[in-house]
């Protein structure tokens, strides 16, 4: 079972190292030249829009400027049409964002204006990398523009900008979001999913935030993404993320058991070097056998890939 979970862990690991790999590409290309050329800045983004589309587990990516807070983020919605969000300054501490369909085409149209938006660098992941200036993954987050409030939150992997003499000029983001996660698992259930560990069970991926929030960031259905749960069960600090203790899913409501269980017994399951595996009763008394790890141990942020079967039916098929 350690290797059902490993093998998981394993695969959504990759996914994350070629987002690392093309974000140190991205970020080449950037520092090579100036960022604060407008003509250059926008020649990148158009190549880093390309492969976006060619790549069905990217969400977008984000450019901003340090010097000015111009901010140009390139996203797809849920019929993967690209969508661009501009920030720019309109002086006096004002800025404003326009979030644009086909833009730079003649079909340009724009969809939504805010001029009450905040300086893209006072968002809160800027604010975080910019002054070790080290990469690295951000906990899961809405849209920090206002014209993008009510989308799925994204995982964002950001990326320092600097020129020749190591000075700050910019910050990159690549991000893939819950709704490409999930379709990442369901990918794993229909094509890598076997007799070896299929059993009624699923993987998924849970999240400990800052506030020690457990939600939920990963699950192979559909139906606990498309819509805005119900708010009784969500986070408080993003209304798309279920409260792992309180999934519609008793799978995942049964596993927080198993974490609980590790708390009290001083062991931190999202700081585990190694793989977890225990067996838990569900509300409904079925027994599910778990396996878990930790993606990143000892450091931000706080995931961990998990994969469950049911006990009876699994231990039926061997007899």
């Amino acid at each position: 079972m350690n290797l059902i979970s490993n093998n998981i862990n394993d695969l959504l690991m990759d996914l994350l190292a070629e987002i690392e790999t093309d974000a140190e590409v991205y970020k080449d290309l950037l520092s090579k030249t100036s960022i604060n050329n407008p003509q250059v800045r926008n020649q990148a983004r158009i190549f880093i829009a390309n492969n976006l589309k060619s790549n069905k587990y990217m969400e977008g990516f984000s450019i901003i400027d340090s010097k000015t807070g111009h901010m140009i983020r390139t996203m797809k919605n849920q019929e993967d049409k690209l969508l661009v969000a501009e920030t720019i300054s309109e002086g006096n501490q004002v800025f404003r964002s326009t979030l644009y369909e086909n833009r730079g085409t003649p079909e340009q149209k724009v969809i939504l204006t805010d001029s009450n938006e905040s300086d893209p660098r006072h968002f809160d992941f800027y604010l975080e990398f910019k002054d070790n200036k080290k990469k690295g993954w951000f906990n899961s987050r809405g849209y920090s523009q206002n014209v993008l409030h009510g989308y799925p939150p994204i995982l964002s992997y950001v990326v320092p900008l600097e020129d020749d003499l190591g000075a700050l000029v910019g910050m990159l983001t690549l991000d893939f979001g819950v709704i490409q996660l999930q379709k990442y698992l369901m990918d794993i259930t229909t094509k890598k999913m076997d007799r070896d560990y299929s059993f009624g069970g699923i993987p998924f991926v849970l999240e400990r935030r800052n506030n020690q929030e457990i939600v939920v960031i990963g699950h192979p259905d559909r139906i606990y993404i498309e819509s805005i749960p119900d708010p009784s069960i969500v986070s408080v600090s993003n209304k798309f993320l279920i409260l792992a203790e309180k999934h519609p899913d008793q799978r995942i409501r049964a596993f927080t058991k198993i974490i609980e269980k590790e708390y009290k017994e001083k062991r931190d399951p999202f700081n585990q070097n190694s793989t977890g595996i225990n067996v838990v009763k569900a509300d409904d008394n079925s027994l599910w056998l778990y396996s878990w790890t930790a993606t990143y141990p000892g450091q931000k942020p706080d995931w961990v890939i998990g994969v469950c079967v049911n006990r009876e039916l699994a231990a039926a098929s061997v007899i």
